[in-house]
């Protein structure tokens, strides 16, 4: 009994957190595409 509750947590876990990075990503490339329109002219690496 306890490896199925184990197994169900472990599957939530790996949901929420794949929710939440996708949403983070999301967040983080709007942020990055702002910026790289700044950076595009001077160079960068």
């Amino acid at each position: 009994m306890g490896e199925i509750l184990y197994s169900i947590l472990i599957g939530g876990f790996l949901v929420l957190s794949g929710i939440f990075m996708n949403i983070y990503l999301r967040w983080e490339e709007k942020k990055w595409t702002s910026e790289d329109k700044g950076e595009r002219n001077g160079g960068g690496a």
